[in-house]
């Protein structure tokens, strides 16, 4: 880079939030800048549509320090965020982090690979893996890459894919002053800032309620129709890990006449799964099975 452009980046130093998202980001620095941040590591994420929960894979690999290669179900070396474990094939050896199942109901079958960790205890029981077994989604690491930016939202909604054109979420926003719909088709690092400044979230994304729950903001999850491809599974999957059921959830209706049962988990709860997912980073270069 010029001088110039190194001057202009050590500049933001001094502008709210930003200097400190640099500094803990160097390897994607050099992610742009072209060059390999480290090891490859070959993982699976879900790109049929685009989508910022999957791409949470690629973002936080880089994060930690490898050079992300998008890979096969059988091929990869590591399979993290996403619920994909229903479609597990046989031949997988790979190391399971965070990862969930969509589905409630199907075969019951444990992984062959390592598992370093699974998004909830309803994955666990479905698989029949430990009950020691670290529990957690990698996407509340979010919390330990990117501070919280100064809130210029009140309420952020953020739909899944399925749902961003339904009347419900753009009826709730056109009606409270200073909330934001939220895109999940945009980029990792615009949807999270954008999660960050908002003062509380509505979400039918589960990682629109990760993401909040990493930065410590009051959330609610609801299940509008269409309903997703496993129902409430994945939310109830990820709260299990925190001993939490279905709470936070708020019906549609109620969405749509303003009450909200927002709610937050506790932050140590997030700091110790955050110490636990990141204490098992250094097997994903160990030889597998």
């Amino acid at each position: 880079w010029t001088a110039n452009t190194l001057q202009w980046v050590r500049g933001l130093g001094g502008k709210s939030g930003v200097g400190s998202r640099l500094r803990s980001d160097t390897a994607n620095l050099y992610y742009l800048r072209g060059r390999r941040p480290g090891p490859a590591l070959r993982m699976y994420w879900y790109d049929h549509r685009r989508n910022f929960g999957d791409l949470l894979n690629p973002w936080l690999a880089r994060r930690l320090g490898f050079w992300p290669v998008r890979a096969s179900l059988v091929q990869a070396d590591v399979i993290g965020v996403g619920s994909v474990l229903d479609g597990l094939p046989e031949s997988s050896r790979a190391s399971i982090w965070g990862a969930g199942r969509m589905l409630e109901e199907g075969p019951r079958v444990l992984p062959a690979g390592p598992i370093l960790a699974l998004r909830g205890a309803l994955t666990r029981d479905l698989l029949g893996a430990p009950g020691k077994t670290p529990l957690g989604d990698p996407g509340l690491l979010v919390g330990r890459f990117t501070r919280r930016l100064p809130q210029h939202y009140s309420i952020g909604v953020v739909p899944h894919l399925s749902h961003f054109g339904i009347p419900t979420f753009r009826s709730f926003v056109a009606a409270v002053p200073g909330s934001v719909l939220v895109d999940v088709a945009g980029s990792p690092d615009r949807v999270i800032r954008t999660v960050s400044r908002c003062g509380a979230i509505v979400t039918s994304s589960l990682h629109g309620l990760v993401i909040a729950d990493a930065f410590g903001i009051p959330a609610t999850w609801v299940m509008p129709e269409p309903l997703l491809l496993g129902g409430s599974f994945k939310f109830r999957d990820y709260l299990s890990a925190f001993g939490a059921k279905d709470g936070r959830q708020t019906d549609a209706d109620d969405v749509a006449a303003g009450t909200l049962n927002l709610g937050t988990v506790s932050a140590s709860a997030v700091q110790v799964i955050q110490d636990c997912l990141l204490s098992q980073v250094p097997r994903f270069s160990a030889p597998r099975a």
